[in-house]
């Protein structure tokens, strides 16, 4: 009886094993199957992301070689400029070389044209002179120049000059006379003392001569080389 009765219990035991199996088995199987849907899910949403990418990325692609294109296309544009602008600068600067000659030679014309006007100018001052029976030494030295003063002191008779043509640039003194004995004296056709204003611009001709200073420390007489006016007016 007990035998019986173990045997019984143990069939109960195996049979309800088998059942809780079966029952195991089924539920892994629905979740087996429940995973297999998920993934075809997943694996189909992936695949339309992927194609979706895909055909952004061969979008992003295509704009990328037009927008290189374009990059290229400007930047050959812009070399393009550069050089233009190379080419301009470089024929600006010819241009601003060929202005500052020009402006040069044009202060040149205007110093030629003002000397050509000063010498007929003097020209017409001295057929004036020659009309009124003056005559000119022919080692007299022509000169043109500023008066900056006039005097006459204790029997000396001097124009200091600022001389700007001729051959007496350097000098700065005319002698009419050097003393109250001046043994190289020469009549000179001047106008009357004061009779010219510091300032004006004076023209004439004068000779190379001798001059005699006495030294008032001890009453010696010294001879050094002057020049004398021989004509002098007011320009």
């Amino acid at each position: 009886m007990k035998v019986l009765l173990l045997l019984l219990t143990l069939h109960l035991s195996i049979s309800s094993i088998a059942q809780s199996k079966k029952e195991h088995i089924s539920i892994l199987n629905f979740r087996i199957d429940s995973l297999k849907k998920e993934y075809v899910k997943d694996t189909t949403i992936l695949r339309n992301d992927v194609l979706k990418i895909t055909k952004e990325n061969n979008m992003l692609s295509e704009q990328l070689g037009k927008v290189k294109d374009q990059l290229k296309k400007k930047s050959n544009t812009i070399t393009d400029k550069s050089n233009t602008i190379k080419s301009l600068n470089a024929k600006n600067m010819e241009l601003m070389q060929d202005l500052k000659d020009m402006r040069t030679e044009k202060k040149n014309l205007f110093a030629q044209q003002k000397a050509l006007k000063l010498n007929l100018d003097s020209l017409q001052r001295l057929n004036d002179i020659m009309e009124q029976g003056v005559m000119i030494p022919e080692n007299a030295i022509p000169f043109h120049g500023i008066l900056q003063s006039e005097s006459q002191y204790d029997g000396t008779w001097n124009y200091e000059l600022n001389f700007d043509k001729g051959h007496l640039m350097g000098v700065s003194t005319l002698y009419v006379k050097s003393g109250l004995e001046d043994e190289y004296e020469i009549n000179c056709s001047c106008p009357e003392y004061e009779s010219i204003p510091e300032g004006a611009r004076v023209f004439g001709f004068a000779v190379q001569s001798r001059c005699a200073f006495e030294d008032v420390s001890d009453g010696t007489v010294r001879t050094k080389e002057c020049y004398r006016p021989v004509i002098l007016r007011k320009y």
